[in-house]
């Protein structure tokens, strides 16, 4: 067998197998999510106030602020603190929604989109870069 051959025909192999275990990996994501907990950090030398939504199948479940003072120099440990549960315990299509108070544009994440995950929970961290929204690929035992 020329080696030209036995390249392609082992790369088209490769691929079919590829696209087969990509397709298992995306039917084995479930479709939604349960939100485990929403938190803010703020890990700079300034106070903010963080503003969060979270919306639960399209209907608004919280809107509230999180004042979030400095990350403490000594410790290392972050400002800012967890944003009340009142959205469902249960799996759905959430969305996150945060800002720094007085800016005009929100940070956004789609829960569904964002992990694949059965239960995730959410940061909202502020550092040098702004504002961003991560998403944790599971929930550690509820406490």
């Amino acid at each position: 067998m020329k080696r030209r051959t036995l390249v392609t025909s082992f790369s088209l192999a490769m691929l079919g197998l590829s696209g087969c275990a990509a397709f298992d990996d995306a039917e084995s994501q479930p479709e939604n999510t349960r939100l485990q907990s929403v938190e803010v950090a703020n890990r700079t030398d300034q106070r903010y106030r963080v503003n969060v939504l979270v919306f639960y199948e399209d209907e608004l479940q919280t809107w509230t602020s999180v004042d979030a003072g400095p990350m403490d120099e000594d410790s290392g440990e972050a400002g800012g603190g967890p944003v009340e549960n009142t959205w469902p315990d249960e799996p759905g299509q959430f969305t996150v929604h945060a800002r720094i108070d007085g800016k005009d544009s929100w940070q956004t994440l789609d829960l569904s989109e964002a992990t694949g995950a059965e239960c995730s929970p959410v940061v909202a961290t502020i550092d040098y870069r702004g504002l961003r929204l991560w998403a944790g690929q599971s929930c550690p035992e509820d406490e």
